[in-house]
């Protein structure tokens, strides 16, 4: 018990402590390791022609990944998979406390445009009763309660795939986020995102919410913040092991592309609110 009360007050301290975001974000810099990463070519392949595409496939900045769950929940990115910022230490270790032998530490978090639109047609008006309906800056907002999560309720496989449940408090209730654990991409991958009142929430979950102890924050913000390129450490520390480079396979990664590709981005008009 006092080892739950423990972690509960670091990961509420951590959250008033920004490093944690800084932790979890990607840069430019980190893009070359992940175009490498994927244990098969047609992974790679398809990171590839995206980039040609002249779209970024990993994405650095607030703006570019809400601007991504936009369009993924509107149906304007299908098919498309993304990287928004990497699995840091104190996901990991909570995770790893409801399944020990399931290690996300350094895993990129990755979300599926199609899987969200789904989620987004299901979930926006509530489903069942004692859910709360969910607005567009919700689902926009996904790395944000990733980032600031208050526990994990549980880690199952289904289907052949390890889901890991993660929830966060909120001002109107409770966001339930469920992600994937890829072997192929290496990376969590994030599915769903639905809203349950704090009634219905704390009912149902009482047990898990009391042994939902995960990983102390204020130990994970002993990582340097100031050093824009720890996550690129993460993902390089990875690389050598759950990623393949053939020799003859051609990565077009050079910061010329990434620039073009960002500038086109600037120079297009903001769309219209609705």
């Amino acid at each position: 018990m006092k080892k739950a009360r423990d972690a509960k007050k670091s990961r509420s301290e951590g959250k008033k402590n920004n490093s944690s975001k800084q932790r979890n974000r990607l840069t430019d810099a980190d893009l070359d390791v992940y175009m490498r990463t994927g244990r098969s070519l047609h992974t790679r392949n398809k990171k590839q022609r995206m980039l040609d595409a002249g779209k970024n496939p990993i994405l650095t900045s607030d703006s570019e990944i809400k601007g991504f769950i936009s369009d993924a929940i509107t149906g304007k990115a299908n098919g498309e998979i993304r990287a928004i910022g990497v699995v840091d230490d104190a996901l990991a270790d909570a995770v790893q406390e409801v399944r020990n032998t399931l290690d996300l530490h350094g895993k990129y978090i990755e979300v599926n445009a199609d899987d969200l639109r789904e989620s987004y047609k299901r979930h926006k008006e509530p489903k069942e009763q004692g859910d709360i309906p969910l607005e567009d800056s919700d689902f926009e907002n996904l790395l944000e309660y990733i980032e600031n999560f208050d526990g994990i309720l549980s880690v199952n496989e289904y289907n052949g795939k390890i889901e890991i449940h993660i929830y966060e408090k909120s001002g109107k209730g409770y966001f339930r986020i469920l992600a994937v654990a890829s072997k192929e991409r290496n990376s969590l991958i994030i599915t769903k995102l639905i809203g349950v009142s704090k009634e219905k929430f704390e009912t149902k979950y009482a047990k898990k919410i009391e042994r939902s102890t995960g990983s102390p924050r204020g130990q994970s913000d002993k990582t340097d913040a100031s050093n824009p390129s720890t996550t690129a450490r993460h993902t390089a520390s990875v690389l050598s092991k759950n990623s393949i480079s053939p020799k003859n396979e051609k990565v077009n990664t050079s910061d010329e592309k990434i620039r073009q590709i960002k500038e086109k981005n600037q120079k297009q008009p903001k769309k219209a609110s609705s």
